[in-house]
């Protein structure tokens, strides 16, 4: 369930229903309301599970707008409802130790470890329980980056991940990587291009963005690109603003852009002046500023934090929307409106929340299955 609403209900006109009105009446309530209601009885659930409910459901509510998600340690992960301007909690299945959600794409989260060795990846659907261990990856052990693009047309998904092998290095300065994906058509792993070996992949988990895959490097701050048809790597080479902090990536309508820190000056000591939001122009390669954070969230949101917390930036049709750890405020950019406004307190959230917090763009959709 999404969450724990008691709702009370007569049982009997439900039970007396012709079985194509109920599902025609079912497939017109929002999602979360659905998932309040598969617990009233066994009819309403099986219903809901059913494959023609399903299809005709999706139909209803294709252009369903996607969820602001949050994950941190432990077994769920917490999600912005823009329509209902409320949290949700979502319960996660049981997975290995150590593994929490590092990827998600549309309905589907992936699960795998990316502090210790990591040879096998889970993906599940927590809103209709489907979940599917990988096979071993074939090489990598120690996860860099991990992506996940899921097609909800065909209804299957790649993974892509790029690490080392787990061996100790020769040089503990240089990083050897390797690139494989997994095909969820196929079931199989199969072996690509290698990352830059100058890459130092950030904390930042990326974005897919017009069929790329967009994420930043550290020292210096950069953005590398992976192309999945040509399965190669390269460097986007767009010089990232000056006296740039904890930069992320953020994908809008097919925009790529960026939230970040500017700082006072580029050393340890420096303040933050101001978070801002930039757009990549493609046919320069430039990042060109958006907006920049008004004065007035800047004492409730930015003044409070270190100059290199890092941020986490989501983007949701026309809204970006990013947060930290270290705050229970969310700030969010319209735009369509060039508009600014603060998400509802997530009380939700667990309180041991800490750096390793990660955000996504969620899609609550039942036709995607592991």
């Amino acid at each position: 369930m999404l969450d724990q609403t008691d709702i009370t209900m007569n049982h009997r006109p439900w039970g007396t229903l012709p079985e194509d009105l109920l599902d025609r009446v079912l497939a017109r309530l929002p999602i979360h309301t659905l998932f309040q209601l598969r617990s009233i009885n066994k009819k309403l659930n099986s219903i809901i599970y059913s494959d023609g409910f399903v299809k005709l459901y999706t139909e209803n509510w294709m252009e369903m707008q996607p969820w602001f998600l949050l994950t941190t340690v432990g077994n769920m992960v917490c999600t912005f409802n823009p329509a209902l301007n409320k949290w949700h909690n979502i319960p996660l299945p049981i997975v290995a130790p150590r593994m929490r959600v590092v990827a998600a794409s549309s309905s589907l989260l992936c699960f795998g470890d990316q502090i210790g060795e990591c040879s096998v990846l889970s993906v599940c659907n927590p809103l209709i329980k489907s979940v599917r261990d990988l096979p071993p990856m074939l090489h990598v052990r120690l996860i860099h980056k991990l992506a996940i693009l899921a097609d909800t047309g065909s209804k299957s998904y790649k993974i892509m991940v790029a690490g080392e092998d787990g061996y100790p290095p020769d040089d503990p300065y240089v990083y050897k990587l390797s690139t494989e994906v997994y095909d969820s058509t196929t079931r199989r792993w199969t072996m690509t291009g290698n990352p830059l070996p100058d890459a130092k992949f950030g904390s930042d988990p990326g974005v897919w963005c017009n069929g790329l895959y967009y994420c930043i490097t550290e020292m210096p701050y950069g953005v590398v690109v992976y192309d999945p048809d040509q399965g190669v790597w390269s460097d986007a080479q767009a010089e990232m603003p000056k006296f740039l902090a904890t930069p992320s990536l953020v994908q809008c309508q097919g925009r790529l852009l960026m939230v970040g820190k500017v700082l006072s000056r580029a050393t340890t000591l420096a303040t933050t002046e101001s978070i801002r939001i930039w757009e990549l122009k493609r046919a320069t390669m430039e990042w060109i500023e958006v907006q920049k954070l008004p004065g007035r969230l800047y004492t409730a949101f930015l003044e409070p934090l270190a100059p290199f917390t890092p941020i986490v930036g989501v983007g949701l049709g026309d809204l970006v929307c990013f947060t930290t750890h270290l705050s229970p405020h969310a700030i969010v950019h319209n735009l369509a409106t060039t508009s600014w406004h603060r998400l509802p307190t997530n009380s939700l959230f667990p309180s041991d929340r800490n750096f390793h917090m990660l955000g996504f763009a969620f899609e609550p959709r039942l036709d995607l299955y592991a």
